[in-house]
């Protein structure tokens, strides 16, 4: 994940039965903290950034955010 924050690559949270466990975004944002916390230079990644990976990030990676705030 570092190496991709640092590219610019845009970075977000999703679930996909197909590539993963279940549907839920707090076990997969769970797991995301973990492996980064595993991972020989791993990115910390705090609560605000996983809701962050959860909600916002997601529609920012398919370009459905919002502009008119």
């Amino acid at each position: 994940m570092r190496r991709h924050i640092q590219a610019d690559v845009r970075c977000a949270l999703g679930t996909d039965v197909g590539g993963g466990t279940g549907f839920g975004l707090l076990k997969e944002g769970l797991q995301a903290y973990m492996m980064q916390r595993l991972a020989p230079g791993g990115f910390p990644i705090g609560p605000a950034h996983l809701l962050y990976l959860a909600t916002a990030a997601g529609a920012e990676a398919l370009g459905l955010e919002r502009h008119d705030r």
